[in-house]
């Protein structure tokens, strides 16, 4: 008989929330497909062929029950939802593992709501270096900018750049709530234009265990045989290997610098600062 699901979660990190509303997810931000992937682990102690029912319901209809069958392999399935879901709307999730004679248990019920709402452009300031030419700061000139939600109680991280003295790679920072601020420091070398761009996502935006630069865990497996290792990138980041065990299994740790490509889609702003070549309210 099939055993209970273990560690059910949508991909690629938000983990079973037992209670609604559960987490915010924007669908567009999570695969290429643009639908939640739902997963679990299921075993059974006979070792038969598994297969693993998941059921899912808006959580104000519980009778539209949607059902999806999909396969078990290596004790680990998953099915991508293949409805449309409703912006703004809340729903919840059960699997159970069945082996065509005997059924198991189901899941407890997982929650989340859908959030397809893009929040309105982000603002940015600074004391020292405010837009357009200024009389203040300098080269070796300490200041900062400010970034804000813009009204928007959605936001929990900001990414940015600064060029043309920045080596053009986006940089994120964590906000001080959902809906707050963010501070970078910022200490020109040079006199002459500069220019920061950000632009941030939704509190929905797939970030690992909930946050930018938590550890989470990818967990790697393959039907091949003979598998010795494993070779990843995360991001833009260098390719990497891990061994796998004797199971063909594999797991990594690590912690995402910023949040997916969704992101970029967001609505950015950049900001122009002038550099003089001394500091004249110094």
């Amino acid at each position: 008989m099939p055993g209970a699901p273990t560690n059910p979660h949508i991909d690629p990190a938000f983990g079973c929330a037992t209670a609604a509303p559960g987490p915010a997810i924007s669908p567009a931000g999570l695969n290429d497909a643009g639908t939640p992937v739902l997963r679990a682990d299921i075993t059974d102690p006979d070792q038969d062929e598994l297969s693993a029912r998941f059921v899912l319901w808006p959580v104000a209809d519980p009778a539209q029950r949607h059902e999806m069958v999909w396969p078990v392999s290596n004790g680990q399935t998953h099915a991508q939802v293949d409805i449309t879901i409703v912006d703004a709307s809340g729903y919840a999730w059960q699997v159970r593992g069945e082996d065509g004679t005997n059924v198991g248990p189901w899941s407890d019920p997982c929650y989340f709501t859908v959030d397809r709402t893009a929040p309105p452009t982000p603002t940015v300031s600074s004391a020292v270096y405010p837009s357009g030419f200024t009389t203040g700061g300098g080269p070796g000139v300490p200041g900062s900018f400010t970034f804000t939600a813009n009204g928007s109680a959605d936001v929990v991280a900001y990414e940015y750049r600064i060029y043309p003295e920045g080596d053009g790679n986006w940089r994120s920072v964590p906000g001080d709530g959902p809906g707050g601020s963010a501070v970078v420091d910022y200490t020109p070398a040079n006199s002459g234009y500069q220019w920061v761009s950000i632009r941030r996502g939704p509190r929905g935006e797939p970030v690992l265990s909930g946050g930018i630069g938590v550890p989470g865990v990818f967990d790697f497996q393959s039907n091949l045989p003979g598998v010795v290792s494993y070779a990843y990138r995360l991001d833009d980041g260098p390719e990497s290997t891990v061994a796998a065990g004797a199971d063909h299994r594999a797991s990594v740790t690590a912690a995402r610098e910023s949040p997916r490509r969704a992101f970029e889609r967001q609505p950015g702003v950049t900001y122009t600062v002038w550099v003089p070549r001394e500091c004249r309210a110094c």
